[in-house]
């Protein structure tokens, strides 16, 4: 499998599971938790996180995807 399809198999796991979170109602990944340590998310909503984490695994393939979207 390459570095592409893992990036698309990882976004659609991400997106199925909004989706399935949102059908059932369930608005913990938008939700603030309560502030405890300190890092780069605190105060933000767990899908900054999922999100950054998602966007530096893959941050060469989506920046040459990207780049190749936009010429």
């Amino acid at each position: 499998m390459t570095e592409q399809d893992k990036c698309i198999l990882d976004m659609y796991k991400l997106i199925d599971e909004f989706t399935t979170k949102a059908e059932k109602r369930d608005m913990s990944l938008l939700r603030i938790p309560s502030i405890s340590g300190c890092d780069a998310y605190q105060g933000m909503p767990p899908i900054s996180r999922l999100r950054d984490e998602l966007f530096d695994k893959y941050a060469e393939v989506i920046s040459k995807a990207y780049d190749a979207s936009i010429q």
